[in-house]
């Protein structure tokens, strides 16, 4: 049965509104009492009276509490006694007798008078609902089955009211629970009754065969009463374990410690339900991320104790290592700070992981004078405490991981990808502005001298002491940057291009100076090349690679600062040859592709072959991809060629899967291809036309493509990989990704870029790097490739960490299909395939070196 059993919404309209609803069902309840009829005779024997008051104080104190917000929802076993008091005492002995032992319960507990007025004509309208019904039905004896469907009926009636004007409450005077809130609650309720007055019934019909049958009626209770007890355990632990399970889903993606931990303390606030909770963790590069929360509707200010050094709650937490329930009952400092804290409990508990203790975590007071925290809670905070730190741990790898993808791990600088998101910004930033944007490749020439006589160590410590005279010398808003080697970039805003030549010669003489080197003086000797956006370009890498033209005419022509000028760019005749035969070179052959397998680690299954683009032109000879794919993009051919190159890979797969061998096909996508809405059909038409199933094809696609529209490139994503078709971020870790991105994007594998794959032989961070993304990678359920891997060694590494598949020279250069026909037929066997739908997969026999 329920009964609201916690204080009432501190709204301004709350108490009215409880105040209302009480006289409401008071007078209900007195109006359905009089017009049924009910007898008013009552036995005179005192010992009946005193059995079926105990009885209800025995029901009234075995109860399951369920909370909701700032109301506990009790259910209790007084079904029972009304059962028994209806045979006994009758109809008005039965409203006695709850009444009176209403009254004396909640005087017990101290409950406070609105809320003991709101149960008291609960109580009176249960009451009347059941002796109205039973009455109207007919009851004799408790053998007679009309009984019992009067029983049955009163206790059903009578619960699911009381249930709906507890749920009114809460909902007038607060918020309405929600559905699964709802049904927890009425539920047990419901169940609870129908068992409890089948028991009422079965009591009575042992009774009536003599007194032997106390006996039995004892045991039964008995073992009802261990029953019901380990009934309440086991629910409370099935929604703790619940809770704790969707926590962990909610906390594995890191998601939970944006914004300082703001949402991570708000949930284990409602986990607990509690008044207020506190995150606080150790200082990494910047302020500790501490937060605190109130209750929505308290507006007071929180007592700042989580992040205070001598903080006496957090420090016995921190000492012990483990959980501390504080309670009104401490005395000395620790009482002061909960005075401070304007709380009568506080649950405290330390966040670890393997490396130490990292932050603290507490809640202070729950919802409510029903319930107070138990050791069961401090338990549960402990094991929300594992799941937070676990997250905060990820979040800061993450952070970690992508600093590492965007840095000079020597210098600390931006590396060139950084540079580039820079340089897009401010020219973003100044459109429309007066000004340009100067983008200055700084070379210092003497990087490889300094390597090859003193060794790396002390060109190690050159670059960091040239990186810092940069940084010294560079105007104060310049972004610092390297390019690699001896190569480095200073971004910065100027007046025009004269403005930007000024400013790269007082740079280029502030840094040209000698420089002390393991007991060396070096004479750096700088030489600057520049461009101006947008002025000289209107992305990043047009502004980069014509500072790099500059600064490559400059070492020619010997000259310290060299802006850019367009004629010195004497590819620019040969890029127009070249766009005007590209689509001739489609059509033609001239354009054709080459296969480079991936292979399973460890079982050196080929899984699939990356599809790559060759350009043989009859005047210029071989074209590199790096220089016909972009100037595609830039004249409006990436799409035409994208769709080229996916025909050549799907007839090479067709081939293959008619001779009977399955091996599936990448094709990388350009940016512009991502925007291109009927690119979802041509794939489909073409899949279709040539037979292919659409999970022998993925698309390989790079962080930025993605990141530089994702309103746009998403659904396309979304599409694609609805037809079937696997998708894969190439080059990863070298962009704008994180994992907790990836969650979004509909994606099933990573490759992880070749800078991190080819030093890990060597490079112990390259190769920490490596195995933190492919954890936390399978920890998204994608799959992981390694590209750029040549050398056993590197192999070994990989299948160590468990990664999926690799790519690389080791095991196969890119190669034209009949060259890849041989070398399938002279390194590899057949099998029949496991999966359904026919076909065998190729696999390597060899463990030997595999290259073509």
């Amino acid at each position: 049965m329920a009964a609201a059993g916690q204080t009432v919404s501190r709204r301004r309209a709350g108490p009215a509104r409880l105040a209302v609803l009480s006289t409401a069902v008071a007078v209900a309840a007195g109006v359905l009492w009089l017009s049924s009829a009910i007898p008013a005779t009552l036995p005179s024997e005192p010992l009946v009276w005193l059995v079926l008051l105990a009885t209800f104080f025995a029901a009234e104190a075995l109860q399951l509490h369920i909370e909701i917000r700032r109301q506990t929802f009790s259910v209790t076993l007084s079904e029972l006694p009304f059962v028994l008091g209806l045979f006994a005492l009758g109809p008005l002995g039965v409203l006695i007798c709850r009444l009176v032992a209403a009254v004396v319960v909640m005087a017990f507990r101290r409950v406070q008078p609105l809320k003991a007025f709101f149960n008291f004509c609960l109580f009176a309208m249960e009451c009347s609902v059941f002796a109205a019904i039973v009455v109207a039905i007919g009851y004799d004896s408790a053998t007679n089955q009309t009984t019992w469907v009067a029983v049955w009926v009163a206790v059903l009636a009578l619960d699911t009211i009381s249930a709906c004007l507890v749920l009114l409450a809460i909902g007038w005077t607060q918020s309405w629970p929600s559905r699964w809130q709802r049904v927890n609650m009425v539920m047990p309720v419901l169940i609870g009754g129908v068992l409890n007055a089948s028991l009422g019934l079965i009591i009575l019909i042992v009774l009536d065969t003599g007194s032997q049958g106390i006996l039995l009626v004892g045991i039964v209770a008995s073992a009802l009463v261990v029953i019901y007890r380990s009934y309440a355990k086991s629910v409370h632990q099935h929604r703790t374990l619940a809770q704790v399970y969707d926590f962990a889903k909610e906390v594995e993606g890191s998601t939970v410690l944006a914004n300082g931990g703001h949402l991570a303390a708000e949930a284990v606030r409602e986990m607990l339900n509690a008044e207020r909770a506190a995150l606080w963790l150790h200082p990494t590069e910047g302020a500790p991320g501490r937060i605190a929360y109130a209750d929505a509707e308290a507006g007071q200010d929180i007592y700042d104790g989580p992040a205070d050094p001598a903080d006496p709650l957090r420090e016995r937490v921190l000492l012990e290592g483990g959980g501390v329930l504080f309670a009104s009952r401490i005395v000395g400092a620790e009482q002061k700070a909960l005075q401070q804290r304007g709380a009568a409990e506080v649950i405290g508990v330390p966040l670890s992981s393997a490396s130490g203790v990292i932050g603290y975590m507490e809640v202070c007071d729950r919802r409510g004078d029903r319930l107070t925290f138990s050791a069961e809670d401090v338990r549960l905070m402990e094991s929300l405490a594992t799941h937070v730190s676990a997250a905060s741990q990820n979040v800061q790898l993450l952070s970690e991981l992508r600093y590492e993808a965007s840095h000079d791990r020597m210098t600390g600088l931006p590396n060139r990808s950084q540079l580039a998101a820079d340089i897009e910004e401010q020219l973003e930033a100044t459109a429309g502005l007066t000004g340009e944007v100067g983008v200055l490749v700084v070379d210092l020439g003497t990087l490889q001298q300094v390597n090859e006589t003193l060794g790396h160590d002390a060109g190690d410590e050159l670059l960091s002491v040239l990186s810092a005279l940069l940084i010294e010398h560079a105007p104060a808003e310049a972004t610092v940057g390297r390019m690699g080697g001896d190569e480095f970039a200073v971004l910065m805003a100027v007046r025009d291009l004269d403005d930007a030549e000024a400013q790269a010669l007082i740079l280029r003489d502030a840094i040209s100076v000698p420089c002390d080197v393991a007991g060396v003086t070096v004479e750096v000797n700088a030489t600057i090349g520049l461009s101006v956006g947008p002025l000289q370009g209107t992305v990043a890498a047009d502004l980069l690679q014509r500072a790099d033209v500059a600064l490559y005419a400059g070492h020619a022509a010997g000259r310290p600062v060299t802006s850019y000028q367009p004629e010195m760019d004497a590819s620019s005749l040969r890029r127009l040859h070249l766009g005007t035969h590209l689509r001739d070179a489609m059509l033609g052959g001239q354009i054709f592709a080459v296969f480079q397998p991936l292979i399973a680690v460890g079982s050196n299954n080929v899984r699939s072959v990356e599809t790559l683009l060759r350009w043989q032109h009859p005047r210029y000879g071989a074209v590199s991809p790096d220089d016909f794919i972009p100037l595609a993009e830039r004249i409006g051919m990436i799409n035409p060629l994208t769709m080229h190159v996916l025909h050549l890979a799907l007839q090479q797969c067709r081939k293959w899967l008619d001779r009977d061998i399955r091996i599936g096909v990448a094709v990388n996508l350009s940016p512009r291809t991502l925007s291109d809405t009927t690119f979802v059909d041509s794939v489909a038409l073409t899949l279709r036309d040539l037979g292919v199933p659409p999970e022998l094809l993925t698309f390989e696609i790079t962080e930025g493509s993605v990141m530089a529209d994702p309103d746009t490139a998403l659904p396309v994503l979304h599409a694609l990989h609805g037809l079937g078709v696997k998708l894969s971020i190439d080059d990863f870790g070298t962009g704008y990704s994180s994992l907790a991105y990836l969650s979004r994007l509909p994606v099933d594998e990573v490759k992880i870029d070749k800078a991190f794959i080819q030093n890990m032989g060597t490079e112990i961070n390259d190769s920490s790097i490596t195995k933190a993304i492919i954890d936390l990678a399978h920890g998204l359920g994608l799959t992981v490739v390694a590209e750029g891997v040549e050398d056993e060694l590197t192999r070994d590494l990989l299948t160590e960490m468990d990664c999926d598949t690799i790519q690389g020279y080791l095991v196969s250069r890119p190669l034209p299909g009949p060259r890849l026909d041989r070398w399938l037929a002279v390194r590899t066997a057949t099998r029949p395939a496991e999966a359904a739908g026919g076909g065998r997969r190729v696999f390597i026999t060899t463990r030997g070196p595999l290259i073509g």
